[in-house]
């Protein structure tokens, strides 16, 4: 009907499992060598997977080693539909301040990863002029380094603050009285 969720590779979902909630991107959708139906595949946050993306010899998607998870559409949510889906809402543990914790972790990794692609982009470019640099080209290799590990210590500073300022939230269960 035209509440089905349109489920496309590099979403953000969350999948229930038995007894647990896990985050993940959507990878894979569609039907498989392994069982009939149609599966989706999702590279998960954490280690709570089954494979590497790969199922039977037949490889659906590339990740991590127990990071890749095949479920039924059924079993997942998209992250980014607030929380009207009640998927966030069902794990007891996690209240506002505990979503909001996930939400700015998954964008300081997001930012890492960005910032250490430009620092590799950056060293690959300095590693290419070999012993051809010259004094200038060392002395601006050195400068863009020492930017890049000051923005990286201010993503993580800058975490760290909003950790910090979620703490006394996270304790307090699902109860709102800032007191």
């Amino acid at each position: 009907g035209e509440d089905e969720i349109q489920f496309e590779t590099g979403q953000q979902v969350i999948v229930t499992l038995k007894t647990l909630e896990v985050v993940g991107v959507l990878r894979f959708y569609g039907e498989t060598e392994f069982a009939s139906g149609i599966w989706v595949g999702v590279e998960l946050d954490t280690e709570n997977g089954k494979n590497d993306g790969s199922v039977k010899g037949t490889r659906y998607f590339n990740c991590r080693r127990n990071h890749g998870l095949f479920v039924r559409p059924n079993q997942v949510a998209l992250v980014d539909q607030g929380t009207s889906n009640g998927a966030a809402e069902a794990s007891p543990g996690v209240n506002g301040a505990g979503r909001s914790m996930i939400q700015w972790q998954r964008d300081h990794i997001r930012e890492m990863f960005s910032a250490l692609d430009e620092e590799i982009r950056v060293l690959e470019e300095f590693e290419g002029l070999g012993s051809a640099a010259t004094q200038q080209q060392v002395g601006a290799y050195l400068k863009s380094l020492e930017a890049m590990v000051e923005h990286r210590n201010e993503l993580c500073k800058s975490l760290n603050n909003n950790l910090q300022s979620l703490k006394p939230q996270l304790f307090s269960g699902a109860n709102n009285n800032n007191t």
